[in-house]
């Protein structure tokens, strides 16, 4: 299965891949589509004085760093609800729902820290109890 690209990083590319029925939640997380491709920055905010060779907090390099922190994490955020609305759509959920919400919770809690793999695998054996 090939990567996708950021630029195909889309509920609706999403959407349209679910519905030809040869492409799963399983190929969307395998293919990459939740993948961050956002660069999480070094703490590199220390720059060297031309005239005396001391360190010194780069005040212009801080505001770059905290920059590429905010759009990492909108990024994040973004793919994170990507994932949930797609997992919905897959199992033809309706999200607004509390007890759908509440097993993806505990989907997340329990699979996160493995991946979104994990929480679609977890989340398939609730599905038969929330229906």
């Amino acid at each position: 299965m090939e990567k996708v690209t950021q630029e195909e990083q889309t509920f609706d590319h999403i959407k349209k891949l679910f519905k030809t029925g040869r492409y799963d939640i399983y190929d969307a997380v395998r293919a990459g589509f939740f993948e961050n491709h956002c660069e999480y920055p070094k703490r590199d905010i220390y720059s060297v004085c031309e005239h005396c060779g001391s360190k010194y907090k780069d005040e212009k390099k801080e505001i770059e760093r905290r920059e590429k922190i905010n759009a990492f994490h909108t990024e994040e955020s973004r793919l994170y609800t990507m994932f949930k609305d797609a997992l919905f759509l897959y199992h033809d959920l309706d999200g607004s729902q509390e007890r759908v919400q509440k097993a993806f919770a505990l989907a997340w809690d329990r699979g996160h820290p493995s991946g979104y793999h994990e929480v679609a695998n977890v989340f398939e054996d609730l599905v038969d109890l929330i229906r």
